[in-house]
C-alpha cells in the first residue's frame, strides 16, 4: 500500500497545483476549466463506485 499511498498524495498535490494555476488568457481559462471538470468528473465517478460497494 506504500506505493499506492505515495501515488494518491502525488495526485492530490497535482490537483492542488491545478487549482492555483494562473490564467493569462481566455484559452488558458478554458483549458483549466476543462481540466478541473475532468478531475471533478473522475472523482465523482469513483466516489459513486465506493458508495455503492459500501452498501
Amino acid at each position: 500500500m506504500k506505493t499506492q499511498e505515495r501515488y494518491y498524495r502525488n495526485v492530490i498535490s497535482a490537483a492542488k497545483q491545478i487549482t492555483r494555476m494562473a490564467v493569462d488568457d481566455e484559452a488558458d481559462a478554458y483549458q483549466l476549466y476543462q481540466d478541473l471538470k475532468d478531475v471533478r468528473d473522475l472523482c465523482d465517478k469513483r466516489m459513486t463506485e465506493i458508495k455503492q460497494n459500501a452498501k
